[in-house]
């Protein structure tokens, strides 16, 4: 039972990728978008999950996705690959 001083949970606001769902000629950039939008609306935790991608084109993907959603402090970054792929991509280190 909760009492008026335990403060309320809040739940967790979770996006899984999937480039399917857009028109395959605008299916990355849309999804970038779409990740901003989750990011900035809130989205605590974004998961790739790209299982089809090869893997130089999962690393730019996600270096983009966390490079888009890092300003609004989303968690990252689960990348989902065959096991020949990667299972997790650090972002890239940017100079200032």
């Amino acid at each position: 039972m909760r009492t008026p001083e335990s403060p309320l949970k809040k739940p967790l606001i979770y996006l899984i990728t999937d480039r399917r769902a857009f028109p395959e000629h605008q299916s990355i950039e849309r999804q970038l978008d779409a990740i901003e939008i989750a990011a900035r609306s809130g989205c605590q935790l974004i998961q790739i999950r790209e299982r089809d991608l090869e893997a130089r084109a999962l690393v730019a993907f996600v270096r983009a996705a966390i490079s888009v959603a890092r300003p609004h402090q989303s968690k990252w970054a689960i990348a989902s690959g065959t096991r020949e792929q990667i299972s997790y991509v650090p972002p890239a280190r940017h100079s200032q």
